[in-house]
Protein backbone atom coordinates (compact mmCIF):
# COMPACT_ATOMS: atom_id res chain seq x y z
CA UNK A 1 0.00 0.00 0.00
CA UNK A 2 1.35 3.55 -0.78
CA UNK A 3 1.11 6.55 1.22
CA UNK A 4 2.46 8.79 -0.45
CA UNK A 5 6.04 8.70 1.47
CA UNK A 6 8.79 6.19 0.40
CA UNK A 7 10.65 5.18 3.04
CA UNK A 8 13.37 2.58 2.35
CA UNK A 9 13.77 0.21 5.48
CA UNK A 10 16.10 -1.62 3.07
CA UNK A 11 14.66 -5.15 3.19
CA UNK A 12 17.00 -8.43 2.73
CA UNK A 13 16.61 -11.84 2.01
CA UNK A 14 15.99 -13.53 6.04
CA UNK A 15 15.54 -16.65 6.95
CA UNK A 16 11.51 -16.44 7.02
CA UNK A 17 11.68 -14.05 4.08
CA UNK A 18 12.45 -10.36 3.47
CA UNK A 19 14.05 -8.56 6.70
CA UNK A 20 14.67 -5.34 7.76
CA UNK A 21 17.32 -4.26 10.45
CA UNK A 22 16.32 -0.69 9.93
CA UNK A 23 12.47 -1.73 10.74
CA UNK A 24 14.25 -3.64 13.59
CA UNK A 25 15.88 -0.86 15.51
CA UNK A 26 12.84 1.37 14.44
CA UNK A 27 10.54 -0.83 16.37
CA UNK A 28 12.96 -1.64 19.07
CA UNK A 29 13.00 2.41 19.92
CA UNK A 30 9.10 2.27 19.58
CA UNK A 31 8.78 -0.69 22.66
CA UNK A 32 11.85 1.03 24.44
CA UNK A 33 9.38 4.54 24.53
CA UNK A 34 6.35 2.23 25.63
CA UNK A 35 4.52 2.96 22.18
CA UNK A 36 4.56 -0.65 20.92
CA UNK A 37 4.36 -3.65 22.57
CA UNK A 38 5.84 -7.32 21.02
CA UNK A 39 3.94 -10.65 21.86
CA UNK A 40 5.86 -13.82 20.73
CA UNK A 41 3.39 -17.33 20.27
CA UNK A 42 5.29 -20.64 19.26
CA UNK A 43 3.03 -22.21 16.32
CA UNK A 44 1.89 -25.52 16.82
CA UNK A 45 5.02 -26.90 14.42
CA UNK A 46 7.55 -24.88 16.23
CA UNK A 47 8.08 -21.36 14.73
CA UNK A 48 7.95 -18.48 16.61
CA UNK A 49 5.14 -15.46 15.45
CA UNK A 50 6.23 -12.09 16.60
CA UNK A 51 3.28 -9.30 17.00
CA UNK A 52 3.50 -5.79 17.34
CA UNK A 53 0.69 -3.65 18.36
CA UNK A 54 0.55 0.07 19.76
CA UNK A 55 0.16 0.50 23.31
CA UNK A 56 -2.38 3.63 24.42
CA UNK A 57 0.27 5.72 24.89
CA UNK A 58 1.41 5.30 21.04
CA UNK A 59 -2.17 5.78 20.43
CA UNK A 60 -2.37 9.17 21.68
CA UNK A 61 1.57 9.92 20.67
CA UNK A 62 0.40 9.62 16.69
CA UNK A 63 -3.13 11.52 17.71
CA UNK A 64 -1.37 14.46 18.73
CA UNK A 65 1.32 14.37 16.36
CA UNK A 66 -1.03 14.17 13.89
CA UNK A 67 -2.78 16.69 15.34
CA UNK A 68 0.17 19.27 15.44
CA UNK A 69 2.22 17.95 12.19
CA UNK A 70 -1.69 19.54 10.70
CA UNK A 71 -1.02 23.02 12.46
CA UNK A 72 2.76 23.34 11.71
CA UNK A 73 2.11 22.72 8.05
CA UNK A 74 -0.89 25.40 8.07
CA UNK A 75 1.53 28.03 9.48
CA UNK A 76 4.64 27.35 7.85
CA UNK A 77 4.06 24.98 4.90
CA UNK A 78 3.27 27.39 2.52
CA UNK A 79 6.42 29.17 3.81
CA UNK A 80 9.86 29.15 1.43
CA UNK A 81 13.42 28.10 3.24
CA UNK A 82 14.01 31.52 3.28
CA UNK A 83 10.93 33.07 3.86
CA UNK A 84 11.33 30.29 7.18
CA UNK A 85 14.64 30.88 7.95
CA UNK A 86 13.88 35.07 8.49
CA UNK A 87 10.81 34.19 10.78
CA UNK A 88 13.18 31.97 12.91
CA UNK A 89 15.85 34.84 12.62
CA UNK A 90 12.42 37.48 13.39
CA UNK A 91 10.72 35.46 16.41
CA UNK A 92 13.68 33.67 17.97
CA UNK A 93 16.98 35.86 17.45
CA UNK A 94 18.48 33.69 20.84
CA UNK A 95 18.40 30.72 18.22
CA UNK A 96 20.42 32.56 15.48
CA UNK A 97 23.42 33.55 17.57
CA UNK A 98 25.85 31.16 16.25
CA UNK A 99 24.25 30.86 12.68
CA UNK A 100 25.93 31.93 9.32
CA UNK A 101 23.13 32.88 7.42
CA UNK A 102 23.17 36.58 7.18
CA UNK A 103 19.02 37.87 7.29
CA UNK A 104 18.55 40.89 5.55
Amino acid sequence: MKTGTDVNYQFDKGYYGPYSFKLHLILDSLKSMGFVHEKSETTPSGNVVVQYQLTPSGKSFIAFACENIEKIHKEYGILSLIELINRVYEEFPEWTEKSIFLSP
